[in-house]
């Protein structure tokens, strides 16, 4: 009573007490039939009662009884959460309030209803594992999906119900709706997880029945075995999955590696077992062979030779066969730092799974991974990088881990899960390993390193390995300190039993008692010693005396191994031996290369949207780098006052002999005028968007060689980048050039200026993609940015060496070489003759159709060394010229096409694939395959070379004009002969009259044809016309 001065006693709780008077038999542990004794639990309760102090207690794995420790620590925090598996109405409709109200939930505007996935941040994640929230949410599904599924079959509740289901009509309309939409897989943020929401009085209804049938009924789902076994929908092509899982047994096992002009042998002739559905620690010092070991037995020992014998499921394979069903997990955490969590899990399953497995399935399959892996609270949450905030690194590795476990593999393999985790990370992680072990009867084999008591004690087997990869110990966890024990090892009072083992078999240890090793020390050649002691001093010689030491105690280790295995009777060693055969799991048909292609270019677009702030950055870099230079080019003018370095006779009359330079002197300002603008836009752009361009593949590489090993189809990838990065660069360029056309104002067509510019970045973004195919990641930056620098500005045609006056009068190799190495050969040509070819013929660099008397290639134009292959540019037109626009297209055609093949030459260690010339001598389809890609990348090559040296066609216009030349020639000629009766006629109906020259002077333009006549038959040396 609050109004009294009258104060309740305390209430003093001795847990050490109770615990005593519960242990009945004083055995230290209390029996399910102990604490129910006098705590009168449900069953349900009491099972979680244990469960739940077991797991708080990471000391001791799950049992059906408790250790006194346990009891003291957390019995009364289990035991008020136990009470929440026995609901009342009232009391769920109180905790579904609370889970509205809760303030770490995002704002909600419908009090009625709540989202499924903030089941894993409520107060019922304090009691229930993210597995169990994972089946109850699937159930209000099912709730849900059966409400919907009646209320389309025109069914509903009956007369007895009708009063209570018309209060709940509209609710149950808006809440159908609302679910229907929420479970729209969307591409961006928060809408790709599968969300449904669950109404408040299906929640109040259910929650009760729902809550006991996963806490008492619950197992764990093996939603990754139906999916391999039975199927989920017609026409999925699946193969059956032994239920015995995989066992893996090898035999005088080794793996050489050249080193220089030696063979060393990282793997030493070890042989052993891996059980099915067990969890496999591989451990040992520095130079042991860990992680050799473990690539040996999956198959990604690219760097050395394997010899010896591996039998799988009891049959003598290679692992290859299998490689659909290994899953391996790299020791970085090499994922999507732009996806969330959920994301990539989603789409390392349409990746991995069997073609034809619908979104639906997936989606459970990645439901039930994070719940698995307890990482269902940060499901929506980016993973993040060094550049971004993200999910923790415990958190990171699961993701790690869970990528593999969507491909629903058999056997998984780990290096290092723990590495750089804390001890609570580390713990939390191999308990989501240790469980996929129990409740999908996966095999796993890890390597681990300086593993904690309670992490250590989680294996089942162990493999203990020394220096020089020579086995040290093989068998149970729990044998292994009784097998050293026998041989004088002791164990110091509070050590790690894995650190012991480790510190055993790096020799560094040696037994309590010594004797055993004289045979072996006495092997080693003690003078080397006292050598050393004699040259460098007795501190150079104790550390040599120490390194024999630790040799000799490894020999001696190796020597009792080999003993110890010699001596197992037939019941012993079968745990060793060679299983009897069965079944190996069947292989996966994975989605084809359409269905690929789609899920590369989302993802690919969903990474570049999660980047749109860099990209963006980017976009105004290339952007700006345009305005400024327009701004110094200033606007496009079509003439200029400019002295020309002639005499005035020369330059206003002209010879026969020195046209071409007259012609040239008066247009060169107008030529360089064009030309700076070309280059320095074209450069400038090659550069960056070359460099940016660059990122979508070394950014990525890593995350690349991890899908190149887990069999993703490369040229999806490839394809998918392409596409991505064309039309990223592509929207830069139109921005860029759109801004460029608006302050220079351009004489030639708008249109052929974007054309242009978006051939420069398709060549452009073409040799982005190669070069890091072939090039370091480290180097790429600086190869790129000499490359377009150094073959844009001296190969370009603009400047000497190669002008294009020389590439058009050289041919051949010269014209091939600048066109296939020069990203700028076919940008400066055409974006500058689209500009001369939209001057009047007045100013000499175009010529008139009609034009008589006058060779085209006089023109400024045609002198200037540009448009050699086509004569029609000297035709007037302000619609640009696109001659260069077809070798430029089939130039990133090809630079791509071999870009492929480099992907596929290149890095083959990486991707963890064997040499291609030892695929191609072993596999005729390969070979094939290789034969097929040189023959297209022969014809390409070839095509793209004709489109060099192509001739444009004569336009129709100036063939006439060439015919009608040919004919006034030939009527002069004739008329010159004296066998021409009519030559009046002629004159009178040509239409130059007075474009003739004679020695006598010129002829008057307005003189009649009479008077041009009688001016020709008086001059004997007249020319012809």
């Amino acid at each position: 009573n609050v109004a009294s001065n009258i104060k309740a006693p305390a209430i003093e709780f001795d847990p050490r007490r109770m615990f005593e008077i519960l242990d009945t038999n004083d055995d230290k542990q209390l029996s399910y039939d102990e604490l129910n004794a006098v705590m009168e639990l449900r069953s349900v309760e009491l099972h979680e009662f244990v469960r739940r102090m077991n797991d708080l207690d990471t000391t001791i794995a799950d049992s059906h009884f408790l250790s006194k420790l346990t009891f003291v620590k957390y019995f009364l925090q289990v035991l008020e959460e136990t009470t929440h598996f026995t609901v009342t109405p009232d009391e769920a409709a109180e905790l579904f309030d609370s889970i509205v109200n809760d303030e770490q939930t995002p704002a909600k505007n419908n009090k009625s209803t709540i989202r499924s996935d903030w089941l894993y941040t409520s107060s019922i994640s304090n009691f229930l594992t993210d597995a169990q929230i994972n089946a109850m949410i699937k159930k209000f599904r099912n709730v849900n999906h059966h409400l919907e599924a009646s209320q389309r079959s025109g069914g509903g509740a009956g007369a007895g119900d009708g009063a209570n289901s018309s209060k709940r009509d509209e609710s149950e309309r808006a809440n159908s709706e609302s679910s229907r939409l929420a479970r729209h897989r969307g591409v961006l943020g928060k809408s790709s997880a599968f969300i449904n929401t669950i109404a408040r009085e299906d929640f109040i209804k259910h929650y009760p029945t729902i809550l006991e049938q996963v806490t008492v009924d619950f197992e764990p789902s093996r939603l990754q075995q139906d999916i391999l076994e039975h199927g989920m929908s017609a026409g999925m092509a699946l193969s059956a999955r032994s239920k015995l899982g995989v066992d893996i047994c090898f035999q005088d096992l080794s793996l050489t590696v050249k080193v220089g002009d030696k063979c060393i042998n990282v793997v030493d002739h070890v042989s052993g077992r891996v059980q099915a559905q067990t969890m496999t620690a591989l451990m040992g010092g520095s130079g042991a062979g860990k992680t050799s070991l473990l690539n040996a037995l999956c198959g990604r020992a690219y760097y050395g030779e394997t010899i010896g014998a591996i039998h799988i499921n009891g049959q003598e394979t290679a692992i290859e066969r299998i490689m659909d069903r290994v899953g391996f997990v790299p020791q970085d955490d090499v994922v999507y730092a732009e996806l969330t969590v959920r994301e990539n899990l989603i789409y390392a399953g349409k990746f991995r799974l069997p073609r034809g497995t619908p979104d639906e399935v997936i989606s459970d399959l990645a439901d039930e991974t994070l719940a698995n892996l307890g990482l269902s609270r940060v499901a929506n949450s980016m993973v993040g990088d060094v550049h971004r905030r993200g999910v923790s690194g415990g958190e990171k590795k699961r993701v790690n881990i869970g990528l593999e476990l969507m491909a629903c593999p058999s056997i998984l393999f780990l290096d290092e899960p723990t590495s750089g985790l804390d001890s609570s990370s580390a713990l939390l992680v191999m308990q989501s390993l240790k469980n996929l072990v129990d409740s999908q009867g996966m095999t796993i084999v890890s390597v681990i390193h300086q593993p904690r008591k309670f992490i250590f004690d989680l294996f089942d087997s162990l493999i203990l390995l020394g220096v020089g990869g020579r086995m040290v110990y093989h068998g149970p966890v729990p044998q292994a300190r009784p097998y050293f024990e026998e041989r004088n090892y002791e164990l110091p009072l509070g050590e790690s039993l894995a650190d012991w083992l480790i510190d055993i078999s790096s020799g560094r240890l040696e037994p309590s008692e010594p004797e055993a090793l004289e045979d072996s020390v006495a092997s080693l050649n003690a003078n080397a010693v006292d050598r050393v002691v004699s040259t460098r001093g007795v501190s150079a010689g104790k550390q040599k005396q120490a390194i024999n030491d630790a040799k000799s105690r490894r020999a001696w280790l190796y020597e009792e191994w080999k003993t110890h295995y010699t001596k197992l009777n037939s019941e012993e060693r079968e745990i060793y031996d060679v299983p009897d055969q069965y079944d190996l799991p069947g292989s996966v048909t994975k989605s084809p290369f359409p269905v690929q292609l789609y899920y590369q270019v989302t993802r690919a677009a969903l990474v570049s949207y999660r980047n749109r702030f860099t990209k963006i950055l980017d976009t105004v870099v290339v952007v700006g780098a345009m305005v400024i230079i327009s701004l110094l080019e200033g606007v496009v003018v079509a003439s200029r006052d400019d002295h020309p370095e002639l005499d005035f006779d020369e330059a206003t009359r002209p010879s026969h002999d020195n046209i071409t330079e007259v012609f040239y002197q008066l247009f060169k300002y107008s030529l360089v005028r064009h030309w700076g603008f070309a280059l320095k836009s074209g450069l400038i752009i090659a550069v960056l968007i070359g460099l940016q361009a660059t990122k979508i593949i070394t950014t990525k590489r890593v995350e690349f060689f991890r899908e190149a090993a887990s069999g993703y189809d490369l040229n999806a990838y490839f394809l998918a980048v392409n596409i991505v990065a064309t039309l990223e660069h592509s929207v830069q360029i139109m921005l860029a050039s759109f801004f460029s056309i608006w302050i220079r104002n351009p004489l030639g067509s708008w249109a052929s200026y974007f054309v242009h510019f978006l051939a420069l970045t398709w060549i452009s973004v073409s040799w982005a993609l190669f070069f890091p195919q072939v090039i370091p990641p480290e180097n790429v930056t600086v190869v790129i940015g000499f490359f377009f620098a150094f073959c844009g500005l001296l190969l370009g045609g603009a400047f000497p060496p190669m002008t294009y006056k020389t590439i058009y009068d050289d041919g051949g190799f010269t014209e091939l070489f600048s066109g296939w190495i020069s990203p700028l050969r076919f940008f400066i040509e055409a974006l500058t003759v689209g500009e001369y070819r939209c001057m009047p013929e007045q100013s000499g660099l175009t010529v008139a159709a009609d034009t008589l008397n006058f060779p085209r290639s006089k023109a400024a134009l045609s002198v200037s060394g540009m448009a050699g292959h086509d004569i029609n540019a000297t035709l007037r037109s302000c619609s640009g010229w696109y001659w260069g626009l077809l070798p430029s297209i089939f130039v990133g055609i090809t630079i791509r096409f071999a870009a492929v093949g480099a992907m596929h030459a290149f890095n083959r260690g990486k991707q963890t694939k064997k040499p291609l010339l030892f695929v191609i001598k072993n596999n005729k389809r390969a070979l094939y395959v290789f034969i097929g890609f040189w023959v297209i990348l022969a014809g390409l090559f070839g095509f793209t070379c004709w489109t060099m040296v192509r001739e444009a066609p004569t336009d129709d216009s100036i063939k006439d004009a060439e015919a009608r030349q040919k004919e006034l020639e030939s009527t002069a000629q004739c008329f010159l002969s004296g066998s021409c009766t009519d030559p009046l006629d002629y004159f009178t109906e040509a239409t130059v009259l007075g474009n003739f020259s004679t020695d006598a002077g010129d002829v008057d333009v307005n003189a009649t044809a009479q008077d041009v006549i009688d001016s020709i038959l008086n001059n004997t040396d007249a020319a012809a016309p």
